[in-house]
Parts: C-alpha cells; sequence; structure tokens
C-alpha cells in the first residue's frame, strides 16, 4: 500500500487519457478526485483507486482499495487554518488526509464514502 501521505489531498480533475480509466469495471463511474503532491486518489461507486510516481523514472503505480478495508473516518475543522479536513484511516496504521476550503465539500467526501462503506 501507498503508506502514510504527509501533504494532504485537494480537489482535482484526471484526464480522460488517463490509465486510470483503463482498469474501470463495467459499471464503474469516477465520483471524485484528489490529488496530493504525486498521488491521485480517485474515488469511484466500487472502489479507492490510488496511483502514484513509484520511482523518479516516473513510472507509476495503481492499487485498488476497496471501501470496506476502511477501519475510520475523522471530520476535523480548523478556522484558524480556515481548513476542513477529513482523515481516512486503513489497515497497518495509514493515514490519509484531505483538505477543503469549506465544510460542504468535506462533508460531501465523507457523506460519499459512508454510501459505500
Amino acid at each position: 500500500m501507498i503508506g502514510s501521505v504527509k501533504s494532504p489531498f485537494t480537489t482535482s480533475k484526471i484526464e480522460k487519457s488517463s490509465i486510470v480509466h483503463q482498469h474501470l469495471s463495467d459499471g464503474e463511474e469516477i465520483l471524485n478526485v484528489y490529488r496530493s503532491l504525486n498521488i491521485y486518489a480517485i474515488f469511484t461507486n466500487k472502489r479507492i483507486i490510488f496511483t502514484y510516481a513509484e520511482n523518479t523514472d516516473g513510472e507509476s503505480a495503481i492499487e485498488f482499495i476497496p471501501y470496506r478495508s476502511i477501519v475510520r473516518l475523522d471530520y476535523l475543522d480548523s478556522e484558524e487554518l480556515n481548513t476542513c479536513n477529513v482523515e481516512i484511516y486503513f489497515p497497518d496504521c495509514i493515514v490519509i488526509q484531505f483538505s477543503f476550503p469549506s465544510q460542504s465539500e468535506a462533508t460531501s467526501l465523507l457523506k460519499s464514502i459512508e454510501k459505500h462503506i
């Protein structure tokens, strides 16, 4: 697995020509896309897909994580920093953090994930 990600994810888009589209199963649709420094987190209606640069040669790795592997979800609101964060905990103490400028965006991600757990 990708391991803990120290830089938070922010909302992004993924190109139609992306390698991820080749790995979508029948009926699978991309719901949300988030990007960290070198990692994309793609939430579909069936699973979470992580794609990231595996080495300095630019080779990409791809991982498929079922929603059922999520151990815990946390919502953190920081008025001082004007951000709302969603943290997703996976087995083996892996934590992925998503940062949003508004509470509605964070809530939207939480509701989307909770539908599939």
